[in-house]
């Protein structure tokens, strides 16, 4: 999915990742407030929860027909075994990271609240 993240020193990516998560914090507290970070949060972590649990399934949503259900299940059928386990792997990893990322600016955001009110 992504190789050039699998080829990187993990501290480099954690510390730039870390860096980048806390810039747009402050940039989107300053923009909507400590209050609209933690709801951009939170909606980090729906969309992440909400594309796990539609993993190893069909996608599914408005114009989604019996066809298309069809044709993915198809697809899905004549991938070789270990690329799926490869491709679950990697899109589970980046869940993970998503889900880190969207936790942090969601107690960050709710945290500010809390810091602005007291």
């Amino acid at each position: 999915m992504l190789k050039w993240l699998d080829e990187q020193d993990p501290g480099h990516v954690a510390a730039g990742a870390t860096a980048a998560v806390f810039a747009l914090v402050f940039f989107l507290a300053s923009v909507i407030g400590w209050f609209g970070v933690g709801l951009v949060g939170l909606a980090g972590l729906v969309l992440t929860h909400r594309i796990e649990l539609s993993e190893g399934g069909v996608a599914g949503g408005f114009g989604a027909t019996r066809d298309l259900y069809r044709k993915q299940l198809e697809e899905q059928a004549r991938e070789a075994p270990r690329k799926r386990a490869a491709d679950a792997g990697a899109r589970q990893r980046m869940l993970s990271i998503m889900k880190t990322i969207s936790l942090a600016v969601a107690a960050l955001g709710f945290g500010g609240v809390m810091l602005q009110w007291s």
